[in-house]
């Protein structure tokens, strides 16, 4: 059987791979979360992950938040942005900064697994290629796709 291949929204957290974020899972949005992020699980290679279903108008958001997080990454791993002084500096360029901290605040609570929704898939993600070309360092949801298996 061909994988299916499905869109990443959003990379929240990534460490050697995509571990937080929201991404479409049977063609619906859903915020997916690494099992190894809890300490317990231990194995940070097997890529299981906890789903939930979210609305498509979390999702599509997110996938602002997500495109003015890759804006600014874009801006500063290219060289063409200090670093900011201020940890809440990070993430959105000047001009872009209050509909980042607005699209945060609105999200903040609903990106999370909903543990009476919660079912596990094991996520292969790779990347895609981009439509314009990142600088070294640059991690986004749109340079990525994801296949869930059911033998999570």
């Amino acid at each position: 059987m061909t994988p299916k291949w499905e869109r990443v929204y959003t990379v929240d957290e990534f460490y050697d791979t995509p571990r937080f974020g929201v991404a479409d899972c049977g063609g619906a949005p859903h915020v997916y979360r690494s099992l190894a992020l809890d300490a317990a699980a231990g194995d940070w290679h097997d890529g299981r992950f906890a789903l939930s279903p979210i609305a498509p108008e979390f999702a599509t958001l997110a996938a602002e938040a997500g495109a003015i997080e890759e804006r600014f990454s874009i801006a500063y791993y290219g060289g063409q942005l200090e670093e900011p002084e201020r940890d809440e500096d990070w993430g959105a360029l000047p001009g872009e900064r209050a509909r980042y901290d607005a699209l945060r605040a609105t999200l903040a609570p609903l990106l999370a697994v909903d543990p009476t929704r919660r079912f596990v898939r094991r996520g292969e993600f790779r990347g895609r290629a981009a439509a314009v070309p990142r600088p070294r360092g640059v991690i986004c949801g749109s340079g990525f796709e994801v296949c869930w298996h059911a033998d999570g």
